[in-house]
């Protein structure tokens, strides 16, 4: 027989609360707070991926990355690709696209179209102003001090006497040049020992056009030209007892004694452009608090295309320097992404460009930090740089800046060496990358191995770093960022004494080596 639907509907209900409610338990009175959650599992511990860092540093050191030079743009973009495809790989966001941030750096000179141009009669200078003067060719490497010879305009290829007198002086014709006559007398001129030419007309008669066809003409002529104004000119040669209508009338060569006519390079700097690859672990209450674990991956190129590249090979890998403090900071932000870690503070894990050429990047980044996430909003409480880790000897390892904060000793004391010999240094090198930030007032550390005869040379190998030291250094370097971002305090201490920063590298003065301790 079947149940009625009320029936089988109270059946249901019944069978659906023993279901909820078993035998045994019982209904908690209302009000009464819900049972907490089961606690969660601990997250994995930080653990540096050993055989990571080697495979990645002998990638990054081999012979088709080409020394990694900052100046060579398609070089030193393919060692930044390498590196953000890491961190794409561990997930880590950037700062900028691609994990890019874009800074210009200044490094070297380049001639500009342009004189200063200055007329001394009896000692007093009489400086011509842009309107009074301009530049058909870039400036020489050296100023063109020199008394003036006035010679007729129809003068092309100077007789004997003629070139005697012409040697060692600015010769000037009475007339606007025209691109044959800025080609055929420079040739002449220069054959004869002139200094450089002055042309008297009207700078502001020319064009454009017109002074494009001149400059072109006048490129390859090796000899200093500019076009001076007649008015001052008359009136300046005047002062030095000499007419210039007289002496254009005569139209025979004139020496001016008492002038002299100076013409003074003016050089601009080069701008260049680099990147500096940049990955973000946001923080959690502290998160406005940044530390900034920090390695340069640029490095000095080859012989053909880079700084004195040293040795028998043509291209200087810079395992070492710094392959190998390049290596150690994305295996920390490998060993946090790999345990899910998210610490109080936010960690930039940073990779500079421009160090070799005078540490370009981190001054970009410690002076004109990117304005966006994290740095928007928050600011930087320590840095953490790691340049020449991978050759650890007899020397032992050098933390350099531990007298920036009053924290950092007591914080490595609680550490402990890992059976290494170490060098605690107070003082801080200017040589690498954590200065710009220590002259802003941010606690700082330098660890480092050490130089050695490999330095600056070919044989800066990767299959001459010592691995398993630079596992150790980077175990104890992993402990020590897990403490700092997770809040150690790290007040900033002024230097006192030597104690500052300092062109010498750590460890190399014993007045501000604060300890050094040995393995057991």
């Amino acid at each position: 027989m079947s149940r009625s639907p009320v029936a089988a509907a109270l059946l249901l209900s019944s069978l659906v609360g023993l279901a909820c409610h078993p035998a045994g338990a019982s209904r908690a009175p209302a009000g009464t707070p819900a049972r907490p959650d089961a606690p969660r599992a601990e997250p994995a511990p930080l653990t540096l991926d050993h055989a990571f860092m080697r495979e990645f540093l002998e990638d990054f050191a081999a012979d088709d990355m080409r020394g990694r030079y900052t100046l060579v743009p398609a070089d030193i973009e393919r060692a930044a690709d390498m590196i953000a495809q890491q961190y794409d790989a561990l997930g880590l966001a950037g700062v900028g696209p691609r994990h890019r941030s874009r800074f210009q750096f200044a490094h070297g000179s380049e001639p500009e179209l342009a004189h200063h141009v200055w007329i001394e009669i009896d000692g007093h200078a009489h400086v011509l102003g842009p309107e009074q003067s301009v530049s058909l060719t870039t400036a020489d490497a050296r100023a063109v001090v020199a008394e003036p010879l006035w010679l007729p305009a129809s003068t092309r290829a100077p007789d004997p006497p003629l070139r005697e007198r012409v040697r060692d002086h600015v010769v000037l014709f009475s007339s606007t040049p025209t691109p044959t006559a800025v080609t055929t007398a420079a040739a002449a001129m220069r054959e004869a020992g002139a200094r450089a030419i002055a042309w008297i007309g009207d700078p502001t008669a020319l064009d454009a056009d017109a002074l494009a066809a001149l400059r072109d003409a006048a490129r390859d002529t090796a000899l200093p030209q500019v076009v001076l104004a007649r008015a001052p000119m008359i009136a300046m040669v005047k002062d030095g007892g000499t007419q210039l209508d007289a002496i254009e009338q005569a139209g025979k060569p004139a020496a001016l004694p008492r002038v002299r006519l100076s013409l003074a390079p003016r050089r601009r700097d080069r701008l260049h452009d680099a990147d500096n690859v940049l990955a973000v672990l946001p923080g959690t209450d502290a998160a406005d608090e940044i530390v900034v674990i920090g390695a340069h991956y640029d490095h000095i190129g080859r012989k053909d295309a880079g700084l004195a590249c040293i040795g028998s090979d043509d291209t200087c890998n810079g395992a070492d320097d710094n392959g190998s403090g390049t290596a150690m900071v994305l295996s920390i932000a490998k060993a946090f992404a790999a345990a899910g870690r998210r610490p109080r503070r936010t960690l930039v894990f940073a990779h500079f460009a421009g160090e070799e050429l005078g540490l370009h990047g981190s001054k970009a980044l410690a002076n004109t930090a990117p304005d966006a996430p994290p740095f928007r909003g928050g600011h930087v409480v320590a840095m953490i740089n790691f340049d020449m880790v991978g050759r650890l000897g007899s020397g032992g390892l050098s933390i350099g800046g531990v007298g920036s904060s009053t924290g950092w000793m007591p914080l490595l004391d609680r550490l402990g060496s890992r059976g290494m010999s170490v060098v605690y240094e107070r003082s801080v090198s200017a040589r690498s990358d954590q200065a710009p930030f220590y002259e802003l007032g941010i606690p700082v550390l330098f660890f480092f191995t050490g130089l050695h005869d490999d330095y600056h040379r070919a044989d800066d190998e990767a299959d001459r770093i010592n691995y398993d030291g630079m596992n150790t250094i980077g175990d104890l370097a992993l402990a020590l960022v897990e403490a700092v971002a997770g809040g150690a305090e790290l007040p900033f201490a002024a230097a006192t004494g030597d104690d500052g920063l300092v062109t010498r590298m750590p460890g190399s003065d014993e007045r501000t080596v604060e300890k050094r301790v040995g393995p057991p």
